[in-house]
């Protein structure tokens, strides 16, 4: 065997086989060219040129990377970052397979859990905190695949604390509760201290358990509470939680409701007040956020005057709990209610008729709500002869009237004394009528005689 390409072959003497010493490679050499020779018994010798052409195969991607990771809990970084050489140079893609490929994801041959492994909950198929999964490289037409297996570790991780309200109130117990990941909690010791700007804390004598009840001088102090205790990791182990809120005197005002008051421009406001407060206040705005202003109410009752009547404005109730070092606590507010302030209150459904005498007519109506005077106004129809009647809550007889003449009439009545000013309501509706007029009987002339009656007579035969 001869020639430039000698030295990748071999030849079987016996047979004159040709054979390669190692697998040829098209990318590396596509062609080679040897010369074998041939002696006989005689010792003649025979040449022959031989070309060998490689062809062409595609090739499934060559992939290297971690096969064995141990993965602490809570972690979210990566597993291992994989290696795929395709021969052809194609373009690879990524893949998963296998029994927890769910929980799993690869982006450019980086491996990594979709959430963070929770060592006390297992997400893998056997629930044994030991995942497998195949990590694929493809070229379009052959794969490659390693069998990967990650194995979560556990880690001492640390309690919480939750404080059972975000404002705690002076005589509502307060509930912390625990929580810890390793479990296995035991000798629970709390601490509870008080604090008016969550820098200088001082403890509270006698608060060693996981609940406590504000008194008094808590008000207006932010809550601190600290536990130590034991976990299935081992001893020694803390946490502590603050209050979102300084402790408040009383709980809110609650329940506010709105409704038109008695009179034009009112509205009448009910809720229930907070646990010890001293004074109350009602915020009232109007729908376009104009036109605001306090009303100091009652425990629990408020009317607020002065509206534009029909208006509809919104309103909250805020409360003084009293002094708490030197500085008024207030509570937070209601809740927010809306109305319409009162309209005014008109008489209706004004009916009139002829009355019981000539130039009289009897007029009925549904007074209006606390009317405390009535009058009608009359006029004829051609709008002169205008009088004013006093009358009574929903009834008026006018006489003195031209009797037979059509009449209108129109009812206002008086609402009281408001801020000094006599307040009227608006004209009722308008009604029309005739004074009954004489109705005398008629007498016959003298000549008639005696009164005669009709007598029909059926026709003869």
């Amino acid at each position: 065997l001869d020639g430039q390409d000698a030295a990748s072959f071999d030849i079987v003497p016996e047979t004159g086989q040709l054979k390669t010493k190692a697998a040829l490679d098209y990318e590396a050499k596509n062609a080679y060219v040897v010369t074998i020779s041939a002696t006989n018994s005689s010792g003649a010798k025979a040449d022959i040129d031989v070309t060998i052409n490689v062809v062409d195969v595609d090739e499934a991607p060559v992939m290297m990377g971690p096969t064995s990771v141990n993965y602490p809990e809570n972690g979210m970084g990566s597993l291992g970052s994989y290696v795929a050489e395709d021969p052809e140079g194609e373009a690879v893609t990524w893949s998963l397979s296998g029994a927890d490929a769910g929980v799993f994801s690869v982006v450019d041959g980086v491996l990594a859990f979709k959430a963070s492994p929770d060592y006390e909950a297992p997400a893998d198929t056997n629930g044994d905190n030991v995942y497998s999964v195949g990590v694929v490289a493809s070229d379009g037409t052959g794969v490659a695949m390693l069998e990967v297996s990650v194995a979560v570790t556990n880690m001492d991780e640390p309690g919480t604390v939750m404080l059972s309200a975000d404002r705690p109130t002076v005589g509502v117990e307060l509930t912390a509760e625990l929580a810890d990941p390793d479990g296995g909690i035991t000798d629970a010791v709390w601490d509870w201290e008080r604090s008016s700007d969550q820098s200088t804390w001082n403890a509270i004598d006698d608060a060693s358990s996981g609940t406590y009840t504000p008194v008094a001088s808590d008000a207006g102090h932010y809550l601190r509470t600290t536990v130590r205790y034991a976990d299935a990791e081992g001893l020694d182990k803390g946490s502590q939680a603050v209050s979102a809120n300084p402790v408040q005197a009383g709980p809110d005002p609650t329940g506010l409701s709105a409704v038109p008051g008695d009179n034009a421009g009112e509205v009448a406001l009910t809720w229930t007040p907070a646990f010890n407060a001293t004074t109350h206040w009602v915020w009232s705005v109007s729908a376009d956020g104009t036109d605001g202003k306090w009303t100091a109410g009652q425990a629990g009752s408020a009317v607020v005057g002065g509206l534009e009547p029909g208006v509809r404005y919104w309103f909250v109730v805020i409360e003084d709990l009293g002094q708490r070092d030197g500085v008024s606590q207030w509570s937070a507010y209601s809740n927010w209610d809306q109305s319409a302030a009162g309209t005014q209150r008109n008489p209706t459904g004004l009916a009139a008729e002829p009355g019981n005498n000539p130039g009289e007519v009897a007029l009925t109506w549904a007074p209006a709500f606390n009317a405390t005077a009535h009058w009608v106004w009359s006029i004829n129809d051609d709008g002169t002869g205008g009088k004013w009647t006093e009358g009574q809550p929903g009834s008026a007889v006018i006489d003195g009237l031209e009797a037979g003449v059509t009449y209108w009439f129109v009812v206002i009545e008086e609402l009281g004394q408001r801020g000094g000013v006599s307040q009227w309501s608006a004209y009722s509706n308008w009604e029309q009528s005739a004074p009954r007029i004489e109705r005398n009987p008629q007498r016959e002339p003298a000549s008639m005689g005696r009164s005669r009656s009709a007598v029909a007579t059926s026709p003869g035969r």
